[in-house]
């Protein structure tokens, strides 16, 4: 099970500890799903999602759930969020690919650096 560390002292990769799941575009709207194992937060304010060309197709305003106040050492107050996250944006047209990027990390560990992961959007309708 990847939600688990395989022993007790063991640390998830940055790819285990927070799975992206597929890019979606239905209904004048894209959602891309992000996954971070127990234990693990992701930083609201550090998720982001940007079209790529050769569409180039201009997203909404990224709409995530509010989150959790957090205090962290490095970047102050923050809001974290944990478990299933779903970010979506408005677009009207699907782009062919996008660059999601977000950071995270393992409760009172380590935090992972920065991930860039690039999908292609699938189409519904």
């Amino acid at each position: 099970d990847w939600l688990k560390p395989k022993a007790e002292g063991d640390l998830l990769s940055a790819d285990e500890a927070i799975q992206v799941q597929a890019a979606v575009w239905q209904n004048g709207e894209l959602s891309v799903g992000l996954d971070a194992a127990p234990g693990v937060y992701l930083y609201r304010d550090k998720i982001s999602i940007e079209a790529l060309p050769p569409a180039g197709a201009r997203l909404g305003q990224l709409k995530l759930p509010d989150g959790e106040p957090h205090h962290d050492d490095h970047f102050g107050d923050v809001r974290v969020l944990r478990g299933s996250v779903l970010a979506r944006a408005a677009v009207a047209e699907a782009p062919q690919q996008i660059r999601v990027r977000y950071q995270g990390c393992a409760e009172n560990r380590v935090c992972y650096p920065p991930q860039t992961r690039i999908l292609t959007v699938e189409k519904l309708n």
